[in-house]
């Protein structure tokens, strides 16, 4: 599996995450990164307009979506997630809760996708 996001977690990432792109830029990438995805994973334990966008994107392109969500935060989690049947939400309270759920549902996309 290639992660076209990797770069999220660099620490030369600017502060408001945009690697010095203008707005345009940073969505005409974004984009061009999901019509390019096979899956979209999501953390989804802090409010996110831009990730909610990201999400019913998703959806709209019928991308397998997983939305994490950390249950030991003082958060609550959408009703459009949680009652949305087109997306795996995965509760986690550990790190590796999370990074099981995120290998179960990598094996399940890879699955699927090599019975087309």
């Amino acid at each position: 599996a290639r992660v076209l996001t990797e770069h999220i977690s660099s620490s030369g990432l600017s502060v408001c995450g945009g690697d010095n792109l203008s707005d345009g830029q940073i969505y005409a990438r974004d984009v061009n990164w999901l019509v390019a995805s096979d899956a979209v994973i999501a953390e989804v334990s802090a409010p996110s307009l831009g990730v909610g966008y990201e999400i019913g994107m998703a959806e709209a392109l019928g991308k397998p979506t997983l939305c994490l969500f950390n249950v030991t935060d003082d958060s609550r989690l959408s009703a459009m997630l949680s009652g949305n049947p087109h997306v795996a939400v995965k509760p986690y309270q550990e790190l590796a809760e999370a990074k099981a759920a995120i290998n179960e549902f990598i094996a399940a996309v890879d699955s699927s996708a090599s019975k087309i």
